[in-house]
């Protein structure tokens, strides 16, 4: 999706012809499809780790030692707290999607001021 943004993003930014639906529809279709794509990461983020929560429950329940096991191989590394870090993949894909669709906008803009 990313890819097929930037491909759409680049023809447009050299204008050949006054073309309604390049200029604008394609464009609006950029900010549209990169927004659900936000949307889309920030609800994955919440099932997995509802998952992830859940699995442990489950292994806490019919395996004591193995959950024992797993919790000292979680202390054992030093990790980086995925709600905390402003790098997470969540919010990096944020990053590239908003930045998609502020450049649709901007080429948007930019038809129809000029």
């Amino acid at each position: 999706m990313v890819a097929a943004s930037v491909v759409a993003l680049g023809i447009l930014a050299l204008p050949i012809g006054n073309v309604r639906l390049a200029a604008y529809g394609v464009p609006l279709s950029v900010v549209a499809v990169n927004s659900f794509a936000i949307i889309y990461a920030t609800r994955s983020r919440h099932w997995v780790k509802l998952h992830q929560a859940r699995a442990a429950k489950v292994l806490e329940r019919l395996s004591p030692s193995l959950k024992e096991l797993q919790t000292q191989a979680d202390q054992a590394v030093k990790r980086v707290n995925s709600d905390k870090s402003p790098l997470r993949s969540q919010l990096v894909q944020a990053y590239i999607h908003g930045t998609l669709a502020a450049m649709g906008v901007l080429i948007a803009l930019q038809w129809a001021l000029g």
